[in-house]
C-alpha cells in the first residue's frame, strides 16, 4: 500500500475501514473502483451481502470473509492475501490470478439454490478465526 499511500493527492478521495466491525451488511452492488486506494486490512465482512460489488485495487489482506455472498463481485485487482473466505458464495465472481494463502474451504462457485449466509454462519467451523481478526 506503501506506493498508493505516498501517491495521496489532495482532492482525490480514500478511505480506510481497517479492522472494521461490519458483519452482516447490505452492500449489494457497491463499489470501490472510483477510489484512489481503499485500505481494507482485515475488515469483518461475515455474511455480508456483496453481490455485484467492484473492489477495484482494495487491500483486502487478512479479511474476514467466511460466509459473504460475493456471488458476481469483482475482486481479480483486489490484494486478497491472507483472506478468509470459508463457506463464501463466489458463483460468477472474479477472482484474482492469484490468492496467496487465502482459505476457500466449503466456498462455493457452482451455483446452487442450498446457499445461504444464516445457515453458513450457524456453522462455526467458518468462524474459528474470529481472533485473528483481532
Amino acid at each position: 500500500m506503501r506506493q498508493q499511500i505516498v501517491g495521496l493527492e489532495e482532492g482525490r478521495i480514500a478511505i480506510d475501514l481497517s479492522r472494521a466491525e461490519l458483519c452482516t451488511q447490505y452492500w449489494k452492488g457497491i463499489s470501490f473502483n472510483w477510489l484512489s486506494a481503499a485500505y481494507l486490512w482485515k475488515i469483518d465482512l461475515r455474511g455480508s451481502n456483496l453481490q455485484d460489488s467492484r473492489w477495484g485495487t482494495a487491500y483486502l489482506a487478512d479479511a474476514q470473509l467466511q460466509c459473504a455472498d460475493l456471488s458476481g463481485a469483482d475482486l481479480s485487482h483486489a490484494n486478497l492475501t491472507g483472506a478468509d473466505l470459508r463457506g463464501a458464495n463466489l458463483v460468477g465472481a472474479s477472482l484474482p490470478k492469484t490468492i496467496q494463502a487465502a482459505q476457500l474451504d466449503g466456498a462455493i462457485r457452482v451455483p446452487t439454490n442450498g446457499w445461504d449466509s444464516g445457515s453458513c454462519l450457524e456453522n462455526k467451523t467458518y468462524w474459528g478465526s474470529m481472533e485473528r481478526a483481532r
